[in-house]
């Protein structure tokens, strides 16, 4: 069983009247890569800035390797302001959960009494950002924060300095043990930079590197600090695409070899579905579902994620019936009536939403085959993209976008061309039948 790292735990984010984080819940395991993802204003940056003491939250707590290091409730005007659930879950001193025996139950609160001492009132714990380093976590931000003006190597040392110190005396006096500890750093941070192939370049001044290295050397840094948890917010912002796909497989492969777990920020969803092992998908302060990329994409559990995550056909919908084992009709408006997979469990009368993926899709010349569902269309639009080749067609009402891959040479067979009239299929499993109001 995997260990966990990082709990946290109905979180609660409110600034004034305006919630930016509400009621988060979220699991990290050692060793993983989980992508908090969702548009502009969603609030994974707020998130991050909680976990790592940034900010102190409304509401709720973050535990990092079983220790509580953010914990609060609402108090004073926020009591009357908050807006949030659990508002007096974390009133009273925070003690274990579960039962402790008694050399355990010491322990803890051992280390109870010295993280208190971070608290910046009775019953608000939030460490500064420099005790959460301590305490084994580190970050990037998404404008580089690096030391310009000191050279590459010294930008790595800064992290380094965590865990190598000598005396006041010693630095100002240049004793042996001075040098030594000197020497440790640099030949850390030099193995540091091959890992992320900046050696060559350690005595360039930081300002100097191309931006695609800057971010790279601010990822170096926070490793140098030997963080159980790496947070990552929006490492790949503002590179072109070539650079973008370098840093994705750069990334995969310093977490391989430093084993480190790492949270990663993004709005870019070929970054989390390339990269992660999960995914949470935030909404408004909210995660709608977290899952593996393939659980997220083809099993999506609301229509928001089903449209934030790659390209999607929604068509409004009503169960009619349900038919043997996990299976319902439903009347697609002006298409049909057609048999889906209803994974919601959803009962007949019901309104639904139906969501059918583009490369879910096929063409054809004629009527396929009674296995598949099918409905008549016309072509009305085509883009050739190489790989892929994307159709816009019209049924009824519907103006609906099927995608075909290129398994063969595109120009040894016969395309369908605009204005033909076609057959459009599917089969049943690959449609997701989401309920009006799709639940949280």
């Amino acid at each position: 069983m995997s260990k966990n790292v990082l709990s946290v735990e109905n979180v609660t984010m409110q600034f004034g009247g305006v919630v930016a984080v509400d009621n988060l819940n979220l699991e990290v395991n050692e060793g993983e890569i989980v992508a908090l993802i969702g548009p502009n204003g969603a609030g994974k940056t707020t998130a991050f800035n909680v976990i790592t003491g940034v900010y102190a939250p409304s509401n709720g707590r973050v535990s990092f390797k079983g220790n509580c290091i953010v914990r609060n409730h609402p108090s004073g005007k926020m009591k009357k302001q908050y807006k949030g659930e659990h508002a007096d879950m974390y009133t009273a001193q925070f003690a274990p959960e579960e039962a402790l025996d008694d050399e355990a139950l010491k322990a803890w609160k051992e280390g109870q009494k010295a993280l208190d001492s971070y608290a910046f009132t009775d019953h608000v714990l939030a460490p500064t950002p420099d005790k959460i380093t301590a305490l084994g976590m580190a970050r990037t931000f998404q404008n580089i924060r690096l030391f310009k003006e000191l050279s590459v190597l010294d930008n790595v040392k800064v992290g380094l300095h965590n865990h190598h110190k000598y005396s006041t005396l010693s630095g100002i006096l240049r004793l042996p043990s001075y040098y030594k500890v000197e020497k440790e750093m640099d030949e850390r941070a030099m193995e540091l930079l091959k890992v992320f192939d900046l050696d060559k370049e350690f005595d360039y001044k930081a300002s100097n590197l191309p931006y695609g290295k800057q971010r790279k050397l601010e990822i170096a840094r926070a490793l140098a600090t030997n963080p159980k948890l790496l947070l990552l917010d929006e490492p790949l912002a503002a590179l072109d695409l070539k650079l973008r796909q370098y840093m994705l497989l750069e990334l995969d492969r310093i977490h391989d070899e430093v084993g480190t777990t790492f949270i990663y920020v993004t709005h870019d969803q070929g970054e989390a579905m390339s990269l992660s092992d999960r995914i949470a998908v935030m909404n408004n302060g909210v995660i709608e579902q977290i899952g593996t990329p393939a659980e997220i994409y083809e099993n999506p559990r609301t229509k928001f994620v089903a449209s934030f995550i790659g390209d999607t056909n929604f068509f409004n919908a009503k169960v009619e019936s349900l038919l043997d084992g996990e299976y319902c009709k439903v009347d697609m408006f002006g298409l049909g009536e057609f048999p889906s997979y209803n994974e919601h469990k959803l009962n007949a009368g019901a309104k639904v939403t139906v969501s059918i993926r583009p490369e879910k899709f096929r063409i054809f010349d004629k009527k396929p085959d009674a296995d598949l569902n099918s409905f008549e269309a016309e072509v009305i639009d085509i883009v050739y993209q190489g790989a892929q080749t994307r159709y816009w067609v019209k049924a009824k009402d519907h103006r609906i976008n099927i995608v075909t891959q290129h398994n063969r040479c595109y120009l040894d067979y016969k395309q369908p061309t605009w204005g033909d009239k076609v057959w459009v299929a599917w089969h049943r499993d690959d449609v997701t039948t989401l309920p009006e109001e799709a639940p949280h």
